[in-house]
């Protein structure tokens, strides 16, 4: 898919050349180890990033030099993937061929320039109170999952089963540690970015890869670093099985079971995984919608997610709060039908099916071939899209029958309202 070449140590310019888009989309990652506090401080960092630059100094500044840059896109957001923290760059816009003698592309590097190289805060001109509000924004995403029941649910079973553990752990961050971030931890934050991080850059479109040899040092080279070694898939840690019940001002219940697995994104396995959880509960057709949502009626939402970097499979589903053991004897009851091997023509089949075009859709998407291929080169170098496909035509049923055999349940969450305690 891509083509990859070092700019210098740790940094790697990746370029996918193509006619599909009349745009060009380019996406810069920078890698670091995840911690709490530096999950806190990348994210907030992000947040000022954006809108305080020394080519840009306001907001609204920002927003013209976009406007001119006809309608480009240019917009930073963090993430985690296994015990990795990421601060992504992220820009869109038009092709130089469609303007008529106009350019943007050198543009739209020197805007990404003066983000990256010209903080504001790194000047006498900041302004402090941009920093406060921006910390405040960070704080008030993280108390917003208390109101989503069910994302507060999801994250409690995974601090009780995987307590301080990158699994728990926010991609931006805890919230005690932002509120005690200073201006200098700001700085040390992104010095350490600029001068540690591993990076990657993704460019997508009808590109002159020899201009973006050239560009990418002009206006966004970075100096050699150590290349880190961080591991995206998690060793797993056994976990006794247990229960744990919480009460909050709600109707709806939440229930939430992990289950662990022996399989992680860089397991051979991992195909066939991706076909158990579809089989279990990630599709409409699969045993958990199907039975528990459709037939039994015992949940409004009833579906299951495999977290591949920590080797952990979910169900989650919301119920009446009266109905919590009969759902969950059900729920379990539907991995035990394909432990037994009860695994229909329809549900392997469409599976397949689903995974597949999932995979293949991605094609229509810049920004979407630059993510998947981001997550899984470092599990198959030799990564394509039509190349991962192809594994999942190699499974059989009696192997995903196997692998259910060796999954375990560990922990059951639920979530409920204060009538019902």
């Amino acid at each position: 898919m891509f083509t990859a070449r070092k700019l210098s140590e740790g940094v790697t310019f990746y370029s996918l050349p193509t006619k599909q888009f009349k745009t060009i989309t380019l996406s810069i990652k920078f890698e670091a180890p995840l911690t709490e506090e530096a999950a806190g401080r990348r994210t907030v960092l992000s947040n000022i990033l954006q809108f305080s630059n020394q080519l840009t100094p306001t907001n609204t500044a920002f927003r013209q030099a976009l406007d001119e840059l006809y309608g480009a896109s240019i917009y930073l957001d963090s993430t985690k993937r296994g015990a990795r923290h990421y601060l992504h760059l992220n820009a869109d816009f038009v092709n130089d061929s469609y303007l008529n003698g106009s350019s943007v592309t050198e543009a739209v590097c020197e805007l990404l320039q003066a983000i990256v190289r010209k903080p504001l805060f790194l000047t006498d001109a900041f302004d402090d109170s941009i920093f406060t509000r921006e910390k405040k924004q960070v704080i008030s995403r993280l108390d917003s999952l208390y109101e989503d029941k069910a994302r507060f649910a999801q994250q409690r079973l995974l601090e009780i089963i995987r307590p301080n553990h990158p699994a728990s752990m926010s991609a931006s961050g805890n919230k005690e540690r932002i509120e005690r971030m200073t201006l200098e931890d700001l700085k040390e934050a992104y010095h350490s970015m600029i001068q540690e991080d591993k990076i990657s850059i993704y460019v997508v479109g009808d590109i002159d890869e020899q201009q973006w040899n050239e560009l990418l040092p002009t206006y966004l080279g970075f100096d050699p670093r150590t290349s880190l070694v961080i591991h995206s898939d998690i060793d797993t840690i056994q976990t006794a099985e247990g229960s744990t019940t919480e009460i909050q001002e709600m109707k709806q219940g939440k229930l939430h079971m992990a289950y662990e697995t022996p399989v992680t994104g860089s397991s051979p396995l991992f195909p066939t995984m991706q076909l158990l959880n579809g089989i279990f509960g990630a599709y409409p057709h699969s045993k958990l919608f199907t039975n528990v949502r459709e037939k039994e009626s015992l949940a409004y939402y009833a579906s299951s997610s495999f977290a591949s970097s920590y080797g952990l499979l979910f169900a989650n589903s919301g119920i009446e709060p009266a109905q919590k053991d009969k759902a969950e004897k059900l729920i379990d009851a539907q991995l035990e039908e394909i432990r037994s091997g009860h695994i229909s023509d329809l549900e392997f089949v469409q599976t397949k099916s689903m995974l597949k075009n999932q995979l293949l859709e991605i094609r229509d998407s810049a920004r979407g071939m630059i993510e998947v291929y981001d997550s899984y080169h470092e599990i198959d170098p030799e990564f394509t899209i039509e190349g991962w496909a192809s594994k999942w035509e190699n499974v059989s049923k009696e192997s995903i029958q196997q692998l259910a055999k060796d999954i375990r349940k560990v922990h059951t969450f639920f979530l409920a309202g204060k009538e019902e305690n």
